[in-house]
Parts: structure tokens; sequence; C-alpha cells
């Protein structure tokens, strides 16, 4: 709806809506058109200006398949996504349970399913193997959540995820794991490492613009997700990386940080890399809480 304050291009806009318009999306249309028109006066942007942005963001739309979201990517690097999923975690009051974190652009529905103890490496391509295990527990009750879906991945030790590497199999880094009857976890992995956002599209374009690195705090994606619970999605960060301070997707969140020890007897006992003697030289044990609906 316009008000008083809009210019008068702007108000005509915003007065164009139907009776029928949905009540949210008018709002949400609204505030963005308001926003938009502000933008352009504020910067006096020229028309040049604006077909090139709008040239990157089809450029964006046709680079986009499954393999890879490059819409989501240029949210990411503008901060968007992050800060979307910092509102929705606030506003569904969600104080106990684990701190969400944005999806990123290479998230896969059909990751291999693995017994807990098992190892989401396919293929070594280097890197420090580590034993990842904890619990899913309900966020009000603290109970431990049985038969939980967990979606691991992670890119290889050379920064890039299997659909962006030709050379790795399918699925390799990442895997679906279910929690047992008291709600634990586990499975072997490499210590996260930096890496750089693909930059040879409009999201890179958008870093190159802003002097910014493009470069990921090294971390592993989590989707949590249980029967009359909300799904969680997140990432979890060494405290030792480097990027941490400058996460080129904003994502970095306190709480999420977190420390990688040295191994168990326990955490020995596994094999971190099938039909390889590589040694586990790490240890994490992590906890999910999950909100009900």
């Amino acid at each position: 709806m316009a008000t008083p304050k809009d210019e008068p291009f702007t108000a005509s806009v915003l007065a164009s809506f139907g009776p029928g318009a949905p009540a949210r999306a008018k709002e949400i249309l609204t505030a963005l058109i308001r926003h938009l028109h502000a933008a352009c006066r504020e910067v006096n942007l020229t028309t040049d200006e604006l077909y090139m942005g709008l040239d990157a963001l089809n450029r964006a739309g046709q680079m986009s398949d499954a393999k890879r979201n490059e819409m989501l990517l240029v949210s990411d690097c503008l901060g968007v996504e992050a800060l979307v999923d910092r509102i929705t975690h606030k506003t569904l009051a969600e104080d106990s349970t684990t701190d969400s974190c944005i999806l990123g652009p290479f998230y896969r529905a059909d990751a291999p399913l693995y017994e807990n103890g098992a190892s989401i490496i396919q293929q070594y391509l280097g890197g420090d193997v580590g034993w990842f295990h904890g619990r899913v527990l309900d966020a009000d009750s603290g109970k431990p959540i049985a038969g939980a879906k967990l979606n691991v991945w992670e890119c290889a030790a050379n920064g890039l995820y299997d659909q962006q590497d030709p050379s790795q199999p399918d699925g390799n880094m990442r895997g679906i794991f279910t929690s047992d009857w008291e709600g634990h976890f586990s499975f072997y992995c490499i210590k996260p490492v930096p890496y750089p956002i693909p930059y040879d599209g409009p999201a890179g374009d958008i870093l190159e613009l802003m002097d910014r690195s493009p470069f990921r705090a090294a971390h592993i994606h989590f989707m949590v997700e249980s029967k009359g619970h909300r799904r969680l999605v997140t990432q979890v960060f060494p405290s030792d990386d480097k990027y941490l301070e400058h996460d080129s997707v904003y994502a970095v969140q306190d709480d999420l940080i977190i420390q990688f020890g040295p191994p168990s007897e326990k955490a020995l006992k596994g094999r971190g890399v099938p039909n390889l003697d590589i040694p586990v030289k790490w240890e994490v044990e992590y906890d999910f809480r999950i909100q009900k609906h």
C-alpha cells in the first residue's frame, strides 16, 4: 500500500495491486518495490547499469542446475541467505535448538546411505581423517531422538565437492546416517578445509566488485530431520580456521565453532578410509538439538 512518503511513480506502482493479491505476497512485494525504487534513486542508477545487473541475474539462472545453484550463490555473496536464516531462527524462537546455518549451493538429497561408524570418504584425496560423533536430542526435553536422518556433506581436500570434480566418484564426501535408539550417530570424514566458492560467474563478479576473498571458512554441512520435528540445516566450523572472520558468505556463527581434538581409543578402532591405512588424527563430539513442530 502506498503512503504519503512514497514518490509519485513508486506510489502508482504500489497502488496497482489487484484485490485478489495474496496478503503475504503483497506485503513482501510492496517492501521489495519500495526499497528497490529507493535504491535506484539513491545511486542514480543508469539504464546501462540496470541492464548489467539484469544480465548477471540471467547468467546466474542459466548457470544453475542440479549440480550448481548460482542464484543461491549470488544471494550468499550478498549476505541475503545468511540474514534470512537468522531472521527465520529468531522468528521461530528456537533459542534452545542448535543454530541453523545456510544450506549452500552443493546440497544433494540423494547422498549414499551409511551405517553409523562408516566413512563418507569414498576416494581419499588427502586431509586429516577424523571421527565425528554425537547425539540428536529433543531441544525441549533433552531426550534422545531415535531414527533421525543426518545428511552430511563436505568438500574433499582439494576444495571441490563431488559434483564439481569429475575425478571424484559420485557421492564422495557425503552420506546419510540414522541415529540409533539412544540418539547416537557417528561417521569418519576429513577435517574440513577452506575453499574458494566458484567465481567464474556472477557471484564471483560481485566478490570482485566488493574486493573480497572468495574463500569460505572450513565447514561441514548437516541437515537433520526427524518426524514431528523441524528440519535443521546447519554447518560446523573448526575453531582454528583462518577464515572464520572473513567467510565469503557470512555464514559463521559463534555457537557453531567447535574444537577438533585428539582421537580417543574408540576413534582409533574404526577405519577412516576404506581399503587404505590412513591414521585417524582427530575426534569431534557434537550434539544436535532439534525442536518439535
